[in-house]
């Protein structure tokens, strides 16, 4: 397995990974066009060339949000998604970047763990936030050089 950032030529493949089972993912468009805005990440996860995983980030001045982070099914439980956003907050610290924000489904305690795990806290919630209705957790991580 190994990490690679990620740009606009993998907008596509980005996509193909969601149209799995990630219901809250992008269009193809819209992952285009957050590339073309220049103040938009990607971390991948390949096994043999294929992607099994990423993260994406847009980013501020000051703040970045993470947008997704989803691993395929039969990957999950292996620590990739620790060590995607490991390798973002890692880069965002880099960039002086000093916090960073995500929504997550209220739904979803393995991924509100996960984050804890890597010291983000709950700041609030986003009522009926998804296309379903269901409740979002916001969680942010002061990032510290």
């Amino acid at each position: 397995m190994s990490l690679e950032w990620l740009g606009f030529g993998d907008a596509e493949k980005i996509y193909e990974l969601y149209c799995g089972d990630f219901l809250d993912g992008w269009s193809q468009k819209m992952l285009c066009d957050s590339f073309s805005s220049g103040r938009f990440l990607a971390i991948g996860v390949k096994e043999n060339q294929t992607l099994v995983g990423v993260i994406t980030c847009s980013v501020a001045l000051f703040d970045a949000d993470i947008e997704s982070v989803y691993v395929k099914k039969e990957f999950r439980k292996q620590g990739l998604a620790s060590k995607l956003i490991v390798e973002l907050l890692e880069s965002l610290t880099n960039q002086n970047k000093e916090k960073v924000f995500l929504e997550v489904r209220k739904s979803n305690q393995s991924a509100q763990n996960l984050y804890a795990k890597h010291g983000f806290i709950k700041i609030g919630e986003r009522k009926q936030y998804y296309s379903d209705g269901e409740d979002a957790v916001i969680m942010a991580k002061e990032l510290k050089k």
